[in-house]
């Protein structure tokens, strides 16, 4: 959020974080509530999670175009390495700010106004003067007289974030009204002695298939999205810059397909708890027996 829609790290985590738990809190007790009122059937909650999983592939897609434009990157130049391959990282030094001998920490923004210019600091830009948010006699810039200010050049942006939040709110919302359906599921389908079995092959699978290999996934869309990585003691640190276009498009799209993947496979559930009943475990364990005797007898 800090790249994508110019929020400081304080903000994105508190407002996103707080919003996104009481909505998902919200979906648990309300999908709870009406499940116990009006015990729909198993194929109704099944064919629900199915929705919920190809709403969430669309909302995904959309979200690529949901995004905070901060201006034009005045990056330097592309770092080429031995042999003529590169990493896609940006060397920040020009021949205008070379004298000033700048440092590449963590990133502090200015904005040429005039031409909807974004340097990464006021080093960056040339500027030998630095008070009350304001470069001056920047060497970077058109003229002498010409000025930075301190922050990105993205007007409106915190409207679009809320729009990013609202809708995502009611995503967190309607997906969590899915899982207490998914855990009747879990254990109205298998034999009550094999219920513990169950949850935990279910846990194990969510391990290896998600939990595992989604940080090395994103993790590395992150970094190839990298565009100024830091040093520290002569070693690649954390990155500093990212090309916020490239990581939009990468990580939402990454998540649509996933999401699609596990849709696919709720339409499989959806299919075959025609005859599943949540709220009677007897019966469920009655006609196991009598599919257990007719294919026995076959």
């Amino acid at each position: 959020m800090e790249t994508i829609f110019m929020q400081t790290a304080v903000t994105a985590s508190a407002i996103s974080g707080t919003v996104s738990i009481s909505f998902q809190a919200a979906g648990l007790l309300l999908s709870g509530a009406l499940i116990s009122k009006y015990q729909p059937s198993a194929r109704k909650l099944a064919a629900w999670n199915v929705c919920l999983g190809f709403i969430y592939v669309l909302v995904k897609i959309a979200f690529t175009q949901l995004g905070c434009n901060p201006g034009n990157l005045a990056h330097g130049s592309l770092m080429v390495h031995e042999g003529g391959s590169g990493d896609g990282s940006w060397n920040l030094t020009t021949t205008c700010n070379a004298a000033c001998n700048c440092r590449v920490n963590k990133i502090l923004p200015v904005c040429y106004k005039e031409e909807q210019t974004l340097y990464y600091s006021a080093c960056h830009a040339g500027c030998s003067s630095f008070v009350n948010n304001t470069g001056t006699n920047c060497s970077c810039l058109p003229t002498a007289e010409s000025t930075v200010t301190l922050g990105t050049c993205s007007e409106g942006c915190y409207k679009i974030f809320l729009m990013f939040l609202a809708i995502n709110s009611v995503i967190r919302f309607l997906d969590s009204s899915g899982r207490i359906g998914n855990l009747l599921v879990i254990y109205r389908c298998v034999d009550p002695k094999e219920k513990s079995l169950a949850i935990g092959l279910g846990i194990f699978l969510i391990s290896i298939f998600a939990l595992l290999p989604a940080p090395i996934v994103f993790g590395f869309i992150f970094d190839k999205s990298c565009l100024v990585w830091g040093t520290k003691c002569g070693t690649k640190g954390n990155c500093w810059l990212y090309d916020g276009e490239t990581l939009r498009y990468a990580y939402n799209l990454t998540a649509a397909g996933f999401t699609f993947i596990g849709a696919m496979f709720d339409v499989l559930v959806w299919y075959h708890v025609n005859d599943l009943d949540l709220y009677d475990e007897d019966k469920n364990v009655e006609k196991r027996r009598q599919n257990n005797r007719r294919q026995a007898s076959q």
